[in-house]
């Protein structure tokens, strides 16, 4: 008969694995090997020209962005000085069957030259995430993907801060949108936050914390200020024990918040940002969505799209002629069809089913982080494209998938020694 004892050994072994005491503080120095590639994939990913999309010409800024995303790559390769770790095959053919899905659009029905290179760009991203989960812990990934955000979300607002006198604050260097700003600045205040509430936290947290709030509400982006109180509030209730300064913290806000809600015109005006002749309001994105599912030509357009660079519709009987797709699954739609929709679907549910069976407190780290990236792809695109929220979004996708691999494999070897 096995003792109890012996048959809870593999269990304990393999919960070591996402145990929050090993996740790295934003002070913990990381091996280069982790935070380069992810910094300089994040620099190619974000917009370096303002209202610009890739055509299939070559210029300066098309040929750097290529440029940085091979060196990426190239850092990220094992050098056989480290031990493998496990890593699921399922993203990667997913992600393989969109790619071939919207290239095989592209060339029936969209620009083949520009698709290819989205392709390409988003097939490198996708190897660099293989290369740094079979070589690094997740923990170690997730702090380098969140350093990184920081670095370029942090770097873009400071730079722009003259844009607020404009109502919302933009990039300066790079010039990019107060979205991407948002999601730069939301992945790490979200990493540090839960870092805090399930691990520790120091001087530097807190004042990181309040910089990042601060910054994504200067943004007033809608989608990405709501999702990041709601991945907030999901984080504490996750909780099975709070910090009693967490507690305090809380306990302290509800009045002021109901406050601000109930007294004031603040939150009133912070959802009609922009007034009526915004096109960037819900009203205004049905307005594209409608226009969106209308697009296609015949049965294969509707089962393979038209293209991953395919990111600009007409639409008629409005002021304005063309407008930008703004929703993750409506661009899918386009660019790569009803089968891209269903890969899509696969990709999120693979993850959420991962993240279902990661133990301790990393799940919620996760969960919570995944919520934020699939709750931003509603309204806001990108998911599925050479950005920001792609490269957070597989990251995701595939560490929770790893995590569970590695920690099945860890509880089979141990069990078998036993």
């Amino acid at each position: 008969m096995t003792n109890g004892k012996s048959a809870q050994a593999p269990a304990r072994l393999a919960d070591a694995i996402a145990a929050p005491d090993n996740f790295p503080s934003l002070g913990t120095r990381l091996p280069r090997r982790i935070w380069l590639p992810l910094l300089l994939l994040l620099v190619a990913s974000i917009p370096w020209r303002r209202g610009a999309y890739f055509s299939g010409g070559l210029d300066t800024v098309v040929i750097a962005k290529a440029a940085l995303t091979v060196v990426a790559a190239s850092l990220a390769l094992p050098n056989g000085a480290l031990p493998r770790r496990a890593v699921p095959a399922a993203p990667f053919v997913l992600l393989g069957l969109y790619l071939t899905i919207s290239a095989f659009g592209a060339w029936m029905y969209g620009d083949l030259i520009p698709t290819l290179a989205l392709v390409m760009r988003v097939g490198l991203a996708a190897v660099v995430v293989y290369c740094l989960l079979s070589s690094f812990d997740t923990a170690g990934v997730l702090m380098g993907l969140a350093r990184g955000m920081l670095v370029v979300g942090g770097f873009a607002a400071v730079t722009g801060l003259p844009t607020l006198s404009s109502g919302r604050l933009s990039g300066g260097l790079p010039p990019i949108a107060p979205n991407e700003i948002a999601i730069l600045c939301g992945v790490p205040f979200i990493v540090l936050f839960w870092r805090a509430v399930y691990v520790g936290r120091s001087r530097l947290d807190v004042l990181l914390l309040v910089a990042l709030a601060v910054t994504v509400y200067a943004t007033a982006s809608r989608t990405g200020i709501a999702l990041l109180v709601a991945a907030t509030l999901l984080a504490l209730i996750r909780a099975r024990h709070l910090r009693a300064i967490v507690v305090v913290m809380a306990a302290a806000s509800a009045p002021l918040l109901a406050y601000v809600f109930a007294y004031t015109d603040v939150f009133a005006g912070f959802l009609d940002r922009g007034g009526t002749g915004n096109t960037a309001t819900l009203n205004s994105r049905t307005i594209a969505w409608t226009a969106a599912a209308e697009l296609a030509q015949d049965w294969l357009q509707h089962l393979f799209g038209a293209g991953m660079s395919r990111k600009i519709i007409a639409v008629t009987g409005q002021y304005w002629s063309t407008q930008t797709l703004d929703s993750t699954w409506v661009s899918t739609l386009v660019q790569a069809g009803y089968l891209g929709l269903v890969l899509l679907v696969g990709l999120i549910v693979y993850g959420a089913r991962g993240v279902a069976f990661v133990p301790g407190p990393l799940s919620v780290l996760l969960a919570v982080l995944l919520f934020f990236s699939v709750g931003r792809s509603i309204l806001e695109s990108g998911m599925m494209d050479a950005s920001s929220g792609f490269l957070t979004f597989f990251v995701l996708v595939t560490a929770a998938g790893a995590v569970r691999l590695q920690r099945n494999r860890l509880t089979t070897s141990r069990g078998d020694r036993l």
